[in-house]
């Protein structure tokens, strides 16, 4: 019998990425800068969302450090996570260049910064999520330790709307339905891929 569980399913995931080779990260990481800035030409943001969230990507996650980079030279500010107990997030401003160090929660490095609550996010126009795989109906499948769940959430109490984008190689995006999930799942409304973005259904 098939494992449907979804540790089943993120090791599937994780294997697949672990087993791609340099050149196809490198690769990836241009597309999504491209394939970034037609979405955010498509959001056409509102004054005063200029900002965007993104994330610093560990091992082969799909890389937004060309696209992050792109940004801030195109004068948005730009945000990342912190990872703070009890599986929350909290942000900071990033930069190319920028101090980094181990975080003492998660695998990743981080800025060295001011930490910013959730306020920090009114300004924010668009959010780029980390996902191991996304399907046609917004619904994602994360890494497992529920921060962006737990943040994204807290969000949606909040009166701010930015749009949620989550980030996931070409392949990894599939038909609604195809993974396991819960009723704490948060959905996102956009796939970002190296190859193309496109609205979901959530």
């Amino acid at each position: 019998m098939v494992d449907t569980s979804k540790a089943a399913q993120r090791d599937e995931f994780r294997l697949r990425r672990a087993n791609l080779d340099s050149s196809a990260v490198l690769d990836a990481g241009s597309g999504l800068r491209n394939v970034g800035f037609q979405l955010i030409a498509e959001l056409s943001l509102p004054y005063g969302q200029q900002s965007i969230a993104g994330y610093l990507p560990v091992q082969n996650e799909p890389s937004v450090l060309e696209l992050l980079t792109g940004l801030h030279k195109a004068g948005h500010s730009v945000i990342v996570p912190i990872c703070e107990a009890d599986y929350q997030l909290s942000w900071t401003h990033w930069q190319p260049g920028i101090a980094l160090q181990r975080s003492t929660r998660a695998w990743v490095k981080e800025p060295i910064g001011e930490r910013l609550g959730i306020s920090a996010l009114s300004d924010v126009g668009l959010i780029l999520v980390p996902a191991l795989a996304l399907d046609a109906s917004g619904a994602r499948l994360g890494q497992g330790g529920g921060y962006y769940d737990r943040f994204l959430a807290q969000l949606s109490e909040t009166s701010f709307v930015p749009v949620r984008a989550g980030v996931v190689y070409a392949e990894e995006f599939r038909q609604a339905g195809a993974f396991v999930t819960e009723e704490f799942d948060q959905p996102v409304d956009y796939a970002l891929t190296p190859e193309f973005f496109r609205q979901l259904e959530c």
